[in-house]
């Protein structure tokens, strides 16, 4: 592994920390909202069972003895009474769950932002972590290519016919008649076909200085098979 791709997982993990970090944050954030959610709703749901208490009290002590004409008048202002104190209450309980909500909404909108740019982030690393996966199967697939290109030409060279001069030799046969005789031999393992040897050479006398005979031609074209056996030419 590289020191880039070091830091690049250093780096994922860091941020995979961080992510950890704000969930917890934002659970606390939100059991804490609602709760206090919660404690709003049993807080109003008990003063409005004092106040109706209460005014079933204040009728109970006020309003009972009282004429026809001025038990109900009190009845009616107590009634009255109770109802404003209960819509207080509402406009209480509402204004307390606005401030819940907002404070729910303006966590909700500084946690998006890193989580915004962790997404980011981890999208980034995906399409690099894709390419570089990509790059890797090319490369695989590179090698893979190479190797049977290789493997093709070691078979083509182990298949291919090697020929080699083995021997070269010019006598006296008698008189003044010369025999050169020439011997290949084919080192490979397929046959060589359409072989044509090109030859030139001098014949000279050590004791007669000036005797001197040049030849040359070709021989051909012949086949030369495996194996290791030599082909002998009689060029003249």
């Amino acid at each position: 592994m590289s020191d880039s791709d070091g830091v690049k997982d250093d780096r994922t993990k860091w941020v995979a920390v961080a992510l950890a970090i704000v969930t917890i944050i934002v659970l606390v954030c939100l059991g804490y909202a609602l709760q206090s959610s919660l404690n709003n709703w049993n807080e109003s749901q008990q003063n409005s069972r004092q106040i109706k208490y209460e005014t079933e009290r204040y009728i109970r002590e006020r309003c009972v003895g009282l004429d026809v004409i001025n038990g109900i008048k009190c009845i009616t202002d107590a009634k009255q009474s109770a109802t404003n104190h209960e819509r207080d209450e509402s406009d209480l309980y509402a204004q307390r769950q606005m401030v819940v909500w907002a404070f729910i909404m303006a966590v909700t909108a500084l946690i998006s932002i890193p989580l915004s740019v962790a997404g980011v982030f981890f999208v980034w690393n995906s399409l690099h972590l894709t390419r570089r996966a990509t790059k890797a199967a090319i490369d695989a697939n590179t090698n893979t290519l190479l190797a049977i290109d290789q493997e093709q030409t070691n078979a083509q060279r182990q298949l291919r016919a090697y020929i080699h001069v083995d021997e070269a030799r010019i006598s006296y046969i008698g008189g003044i008649d010369i025999e050169a005789v020439l011997k290949v031999r084919n080192f490979g393992n397929t046959p060589a076909k359409k072989v044509i040897v090109w030859y030139e050479g001098t014949v000279t006398d050590r004791k007669d200085a000036g005797f001197s005979y040049s030849f040359n031609g070709d021989y051909g074209p012949i086949e030369v098979a495996p194996p290791n056996r030599p082909y002998q030419l009689k060029l003249f």
